[in-house]
């Protein structure tokens, strides 16, 4: 009762607002926002990006000339870190250490002092690896394409020691990935999901998937989502439950091109192209879809974002979740979360009046620029965040 009450205070305040003030033109359209925030092309082709703070004000970018930090508001390169590009990234948003591959060189550096902390060069080639700053542990995935055999080795940075215990598989199979909160490694092979103990690297489980992978993400809510190898079907499953009954997401005019779960773990956002071979008038055979699918209601939310021309190289969440950049030609393109995404579906039944004054009436009347009211409008409904 408290929060509806509380909602009808917030409301009423914003209608006050938007009265006040005269509208210009009573024949204006709906007010729509564009998603995109900002675009970011201080560096020229990035290819990966990620935040390294909490503050969400600094990314470090992959890109032709290397690697660097960028600040955010004011789209400038702040620091390059590397005269190298590099295949893989990871950061702790807590203490600003980046860790970044290249080859068969890693290393970490601090953002904060502006200096490196470790650096080491091993004798095979780092395809991945998955950094755990509490334990001052790196998981590596080794070993070169034209190898037939790939490893997975657990190395402790601090003690410089590697763990005598690791994981062995054929190289042509996919990269490992990590669950976000429980000691769990998973990788796929063929139509075979295997499950580590990345304390011990034993096995868990073997779960037998309907189809051939492609690719696959696991998530915080234990849901493995598996692209098929036709890229046109999604699998889900729960790692947690011996259960045939598959979630299955598809297109039929598009293929899945990547995906990522939100961060709290029940959403999964795909990233599609149109397949059509014909080329429609528009020319939307060229763009880009995004589209957010909640695993628990079974169905997409919202209306998928259209995203720019071309190839998406990499992409990846602000840390509270509210915010997404994507990297393609044209630069770092960073795009809002839709509201329907971050909050519970429960809001559009409870507070239809609020919604629509949030959306088109304050936006057009009350004169506040669009990043307050977004601002506003996340700290009202914040209790009904997607948990």
């Amino acid at each position: 009762m408290k929060h509806a009450i509380y909602f009808l205070i917030f409301a009423y305040f914003f209608m006050v607002i938007s009265l006040s003030h005269t509208m210009e033109d009573n024949s204006l359209s709906k007010n729509e926002v564009s998603p995109i925030i900002k675009v970011l092309d201080c560096v020229k082709n990035p290819k990966k990006v990620l935040y390294i703070n909490n503050a969400q004000d600094k990314i470090f970018v992959s890109h032709e000339n290397g690697c660097s930090i960028i600040d955010v508001k004011e789209n400038r390169e702040i620091q390059q870190v590397s005269k190298f590009s590099c295949n893989c990234l990871a950061a702790d948003i807590k203490t600003e250490k980046i860790v970044f591959s290249q080859d068969k060189t890693i290393a970490i550096y601090n953002a904060k002092t502006a200096q490196y902390e470790w650096r080491k060069k091993i004798k095979k080639t780092i395809r991945s690896f998955h950094f755990v700053p509490s334990h001052n542990t790196i998981f590596f995935h080794l070993g070169a394409l034209d190898e037939k055999y790939g490893a997975i080795k657990r190395y402790d940075y601090v003690k410089d020691k590697c763990s005598g215990n690791f994981i062995t598989f054929q190289q042509y199979y996919k990269s490992f990935v990590f669950h976000p909160k429980e000691q769990i490694i998973c990788w796929v092979e063929d139509r075979t999901a295997r499950i580590y103990n990345s304390f011990d690297f034993s096995i868990i489980q073997n779960i037998n998937l309907p189809c051939a992978s492609s690719y696959y993400q696991i998530s915080s809510k234990n849901f493995l989502a598996v692209a098929n190898v036709p890229r046109d079907e999604i699998i889900v499953i729960d790692i947690h439950k011996n259960s045939d009954n598959w979630l299955s997401i598809k297109r039929r005019d598009e293929r899945f091109l990547k995906m990522l779960f939100c961060s709290e773990g029940s959403v999964l956002v795909t990233i599609s192209r149109l397949i059509k071979k014909k080329q429609t008038r528009n020319g939307d055979n060229n763009k880009r879809f995004i589209r957010f699918w909640d695993l628990k209601a079974e169905k997409a939310i919202s209306q998928p974002l259209v995203l720019c021309d071309g190839i998406i190289y990499d992409f990846t969440f602000s840390p509270d979740g509210k915010e997404i950049i994507f990297v393609c030609d044209k630069g770092c393109m960073i795009y809002s979360v839709p509201f329907e995404v971050l909050y519970e579906s429960k809001i559009q039944k409870n507070f239809p009046f609020l919604l629509f004054v949030l959306k088109n009436i304050v936006p057009r009347n009350s004169g506040m620029p669009q990043d307050v009211i977004t601002f506003l409008t996340h700290i009202c409904f914040e209790v009904f965040r997607r948990r």
